[in-house]
């Protein structure tokens, strides 16, 4: 049986060398013709690399078509799902708690500086205090009177404000730790080390904690465990913001990064041309970046850019410069900016469907408030101050809460930029205040906790 085999490998070969194929069945006929016209140039072998190159560029085209679809749309293979639904919480706070204006209670801190907003839910205060290692801790107190309802040490130094979320709340450490704890007790749920330096707070939204670090890291809210890291271009120097499903941070070399929530994939990269203040502010799907010499942008959060987009843009802007291609237009994600305004710096505070409300400071350590129309970054009003604003403002129904950091507390109309109401504290602010169903939290930075009610 083997010996027929052979022998009939043979006659078709025979067969095949010498061109002929009528002793060939017909279905294999056509499979012949159309092999023997590559065999005429085996010589050079032109025809097969040809018909290589051909199939392979065909596949490179088709494989970066498929990785730029999946890119541009955010495709992946599902995760899993977030343990809970874990959101950050602000609570509101009524107008008339604010308006009576008479301090409440107060407490020392041995004269430790304060330098993060507490966070208020529920009649509790939690509290970031101390400025080495062996000093630093968290402390919940009874928002009514100021009293402990418990103390944990947090063996390192934090900047940030605390964060509520459900049952429990989330402290950041300079060195790069965060620890969820049991917001009632101040029990330890879990704890995560990044690779480095922290950037901001921890920003909590449907179950899942993002935090910035050398690597941006998105983390169970509920659990702690990982859900995924990426590297961002440059070295992030950025507080964290959050919208239309995407993630903003800025970089040491003064590139915006946009990344998508849902698995960090790259949305945009936008270089901006001025030094920014590192607390982005974004607002349905709008980031407010602000900085030097009091120059404000708006970005739109939505947008995508392709795999080597910015490399034919980049080529683009080269041959404009030598005559040789149109102006290209506005950069990708690009709304507007204002380079009108006066000052040292700029810094965005606050920002609502209208308005992107903005914060500058002076030579003369004097403030300004700025109200932009978020739409088109036109000028609303302005109010001056005869001290320097802190770096955050909050909304309290159609006002506008604002500190100096003189000591000064305003409410304005939001609208207009007319005073409603003024309070002195009497003592320096190194943050903002914070806001709570029974009115104002003040940190001083003299170590001192004000409740003003």
């Amino acid at each position: 049986m083997l010996k027929k085999l052979i022998a009939g490998l043979l006659t078709r070969k025979s067969t095949l060398t010498s061109g002929s194929i009528a002793s060939v069945p017909p279905y294999s006929q056509s499979i012949i013709k159309w092999w023997k016209i590559p065999n005429r140039a085996r010589k050079d072998g032109k025809s097969r690399l040809l018909l290589f190159a051909l199939l392979s560029s065909g596949l490179g085209v088709l494989l970066l078509g498929i990785f730029s679809i999946g890119v541009y749309y955010d495709i992946s293979i599902p995760g899993q799902a977030p343990t809970s639904n874990l959101t950050a919480i602000l609570e509101p706070t009524e107008l008339d708690n604010i308006l009576k204006g008479s301090k409440q209670w107060n407490l020392g801190f041995d004269s430790d500086p304060l330098v993060a907003t507490p966070a208020e839910h529920e009649g509790i205060l939690y509290v970031i205090a101390g400025r080495t290692n062996d000093s630093g801790r968290l402390l919940a107190l009874d928002a009514l009177d100021g009293s402990s309802i418990w103390n944990r040490d947090l063996f390192g130094v934090s900047d940030y404000s605390p964060v509520v979320a459900g049952d429990l709340v989330f402290a950041v450490l300079r060195s790069g730790e965060v620890f969820g704890l049991n917001r009632f007790t101040g029990n330890l749920i879990w704890s995560f080390q990044a690779d480095s330096y922290t950037h901001g707070p921890a920003v909590v939204k449907n179950g899942v904690l993002y935090l910035a670090s050398t690597m941006i890291y998105a983390l169970d809210a509920h659990s702690g465990e990982l859900r995924w890291s990426r590297k961002v271009k440059g070295n992030v120097n950025s507080h964290l913001a959050i919208s239309d499903g995407a993630l903003a941070v800025m970089s040491f070399e003064g590139d915006l990064n946009l990344m998508s929530l849902k698995h960090g994939n790259h949305r945009l990269t936008y270089p901006v041309w001025f030094g920014t203040y590192p607390k982005p502010l974004a607002h349905n799907g709008t980031l407010v970046l602000a900085g030097n010499n009091a120059s404000v942008i708006a970005i739109d959060m939505s947008v995508r850019e392709l795999p080597f987009e910015r490399i034919i843009k980049s080529i683009w802007a080269t041959l404009w410069m030598w005559d040789m291609a149109p102006r290209p237009g506005s950069p990708k994600g690009y709304l507007w900016h204002s380079t009108k305004l006066q000052g040292v710096r700029a810094y965005p505070v606050a920002a609502d469907d209208n308005s992107a409300y903005v914060g500058i400071r002076h030579a003369d350590a004097s403030g300004t408030i700025v109200a932009l129309d978020i739409n088109n970054g036109n000028t609303e009003w302005i109010k001056h101050f005869d001290s320097a604003l802190t770096t955050s403002a909050a909304f309290v129904d159609d006002f506008l809460l604002i500190s100096t950091r003189s000591g000064g507390l305003h409410l304005i109309d939001k609208y207009s930029g007319e005073s409603l109401w003024n309070f002195e504290i009497g003592s320096k602010l190194e943050t903002a205040p914070a806001l709570g169903i029974n009115g104002i939290v003040a940190v001083t930075t003299g170590g001192k906790i004000i409740a003003i009610r």
